[in-house]
């Protein structure tokens, strides 16, 4: 039976095999995580592993994690899309194993799953299996991979590239229905990996791909574009409880879709192609060589990536040269990826292509760092190269040139991402083990950003790595997620309108000088609004509304705790309101004296109704669970409830089980009218979005499932 696998699946055992031999250090002798430093945090640590650590916790309690309460002010982590909610992997793993192995065999299974798609791609293709084994371990060691294990959700969702296209070239030889399903399914799986943006790139890949195909291949592809066009369609309505509350995020959001932002962000220019044959031939972020980013002029390292080594750029060369020049069969599948990987590049170049008027085109407008379509680009080098692999004769000749790949790989790449031990990652820092000792509401970094970018441009963290450890005692967004403590920030790729004007006031309201930091009227008024309790810094805050509480023991830098001597109020009545038509008039107010946000409220409508101010009332609070909040309220009075968490749509409230109007308050809280008495009051995040959406996921997945059954071996005929 063993022998009968093992030479069944021998080449999809070598490809597991090399890949964890790569990666066997986040497992032996400990669990361990990459804490790759970024631009002002570490994306592991303050994104991918905070995300999945918080989405762990809420499987284990028998919750989908759709809101998170602990970052923002209230978050909504479903529509956000990054944690990856309904990805399969995830969901098991995350429910299942702890945290820390689930954590890593996902990494894991997501360079595995990209190795195994591109073998039985090239398999399709009609490639030997030696030359599909060269395709599927280099692929995933490649430089986009191993330079982005940081962004979790980006590995996961481009290791699906290679099987969508599997799929595609399936359905081209077989015609039958069975594959373009299956092809929906994948690509349903990758909308809800949580990496859009290179789900769409994909999508434009195989498009071209198809176009090639007609042009070199003299395909009649009419009835083939339409059952494709099909398929997409029934992806996306399979990925609908995925797509559908994001894209009501992005309507919310102050994501700027501005076509210069988008192409000079992170700008990728033509200097970069070098990194092709050596990663680092411009320098290294890990010892701070690497030139700085400057948008509209230099890019990101981790985003300028698609390295495979020297070798895999000569074979693929030399198979386009060699068709070229003599006509071999292979030759029109050859122009196919060199047009693929010359296209892709081009896209890749952003402002300095003659492509970029595309960028202002949705859906391409709404993503940045046009770079991303280098997976493209290092997809199609690497199944140029294994074509070149599959000539050989000599199988000696192609293990050596198996070998001299990954040996280059190994030695080129594995020492970039820092490793540190998993629990080393989750112990709570000392300014986190402090404040669990106190009573807390939100907390705040400040200076965070500032202190990491002038050691992290400096410096690198090679030989330098116990800075970052320390500089965990910030809990910055959404790191706190792991620390357990809440933080009114929250990590910055996507947030609401709302939260972006409410935050500007406190960014623009805070100045760092000499080591000191002063507050604003209108940011301190933020502050309380945002019930924020204690901030987190390595200065001397210069405030009278905070006291200094507690300071670290760390080596180099001291981190300080500071306490807001306020009566922060999570929820509070006031009959004191003004109403402001328009978000401008309501900063306008607040940088006026006109009203105090932690005692009165602005309104963007009337309440209909005139209230007198109390002092006298009681709440307590019933139930306090993420997506639900119900509060026993007693008041003499009429009043106007304010909570101060995320306006956002979904929530409802109720009195007494009957619903009530919420009306959005100090530009992002809630509020609603209470009348006199004794009252039950709640909020629930009872979202329709994503209720009507997870229906038609739901309907598409069965529809989906019968057809596979029924009809999936009828063929579509060209």
């Amino acid at each position: 039976m063993f022998k009968k696998i093992i030479i069944k699946f021998w080449p999809g055992i070598i490809i597991t095999i090399v890949i964890f031999a790569f990666f066997y250090r986040l497992f032996i002798p400990h669990l361990s995580f990459y804490t790759t430093p970024d631009y002002g945090r570490s994306d592991a640590v303050s994104l991918s592993i905070a995300n999945k650590f918080y989405y762990s916790k809420e499987l284990k309690e028998n919750r989908i994690p759709i809101w998170n309460p602990d970052i923002g002010t209230g978050y909504p982590t479903l529509a956000e899309g990054q944690t990856a909610v309904f990805f399969i992997p995830n969901l098991i793993m995350f429910r299942v194993l702890s945290f820390a192995l689930a954590y890593n065999l996902t990494l894991v299974l997501s360079l595995l799953l990209a190795g195994w798609g591109i073998y039985l791609f090239t398999r399709s293709l009609g490639l030997s299996k030696h030359a599909a084994i060269y395709a599927g371990t280099i692929f995933p060691l490649g430089g986009f991979f191993i330079f982005h294990v940081q962004h979790h959700n980006l590995i996961q969702t481009a290791s699906l590239t290679p099987w969508l296209f599997w799929q595609i070239e399936e359905f081209l030889k077989s015609k039958k229905l069975k594959n373009l399903l299956i092809f929906s399914l994948i690509l349903s799986q990758q909308f809800m990996a949580g990496f859009p943006q290179i789900t769409l790139y994909t999508l434009i890949a195989l498009a071209l791909y198809l176009g090639l195909k007609h042009l070199f291949e003299k395909s009649k592809p009419v009835k083939i574009y339409i059952a494709v066009t099909l398929a997409i369609i029934l992806g996306i309505l399979i990925a609908a409880v995925q797509i559908i509350p994001s894209y009501e995020f992005l309507q919310n959001s102050s994501k700027n879709s501005d076509p210069k932002q988008i192409l000079e962000q992170f700008p990728y220019v033509t200097k970069n192609l070098l990194q092709f044959f050596d990663p680092f031939i411009l320098g290294s972020p890990k010892n701070g060589s690497y030139p700085r980013w400057i948008p509209g002029k230099w890019g990101i390292f981790w985003e300028s990536q698609g390295y495979l080594g020297i070798l895999p750029l000569v074979l693929a060369t030399a198979i386009i040269i060699a068709v070229s020049i003599k006509k071999l069969k292979v030759r029109p599948k050859i122009y196919i990826f060199a047009y693929l990987l010359f296209v892709t590049l081009i896209l890749s170049l952003g402002k300095e292509s003659p492509t970029h008027v595309l960028y202002s085109i949705p859906p391409l407008s709404f993503f940045r760092v046009p770079s991303r379509f280098l997976l493209i680009s290092q997809f199609s080098l690497v199944i140029l190269a294994a074509y070149f692999v599959d000539k050989i004769k000599n199988q000696l000749f192609v293990f050596a040139i198996i070998t001299i790949s990954i040996l280059n790989l190994y030695i080129r790449t594995t020492n970039y991402n820092p490793l540190e031990k998993a629990s080393d990652v989750l112990e709570y820092p000392q300014t986190a083990a402090f404040l669990k000792t106190q009573e807390i509401e939100n907390i705040i970094p400040i200076g965070s950003m500032s202190d990491w970018n002038e050691i992290f441009l400096k410096h690198g963290w090679e030989n330098n790595l116990d800075y970052y450890k320390e500089a965990r005692n910030y809990s910055d967004q959404n790191s706190n997620l792991i620390y357990g403590v809440k933080n009114a920030f929250a990590y910055e790729s996507m947030q609401t309108k709302r939260y972006s004007t409410k935050n500007s006031i406190l960014l623009s309201g805070t100045t760092l000088k000499n080591n000191t930091i002063l507050l604003s009227d209108p940011a301190s008024k933020v502050i309380n609004s945002d019930n924020v309790s204690h901030i987190i810094t390595t200065k001397e805050l210069l405030n009278p509304d905070f006291e200094k509480i507690f300071e670290s023991q760390a080596k180099d830098i001291t981190y300080k705790i500071y306490k807001n001597k306020k009566d922060l109020q999570k929820y509070f009545l006031t009959g004191n309101f003004l109403v402001a038509k328009n978000i401008p008039q309501i900063v306008s107010a607040i940088n006026s004296d006109t009203i105090d946000p932690q005692k009165g409220v602005i309104l963007e409508e009337d309440p209909g109704q005139i209230f007198e101010n109390t002092d006298n009332y009681q709440i307590s609070e019933l139930v306090n669970k993420p997506t639900h909040q119900k509060l026993q309220i007693r008041s003499q009075e009429s009043a106007l409830l304010v909570v101060n968490e995320s306006y956002y749509p979904g929530w409802i409230a109720k009195i007494d089980g009957n619903k009530t109007k919420i009306l959005p308050a100090n530009i992002n809280s809630r509020a609603i009218v209470i009348p006199t008495g004794n009252h039950v009051i709640e909020f629930i995040y009872e979202s329709k979005t994503i209720a009507y959406s997870a229906a038609l996921s739901v309907f598409a997945l069965l529809i989906t499932l019968v057809a596979i059954l029924k009809i999936g071996k009828y063929k579509i005929e060209s």
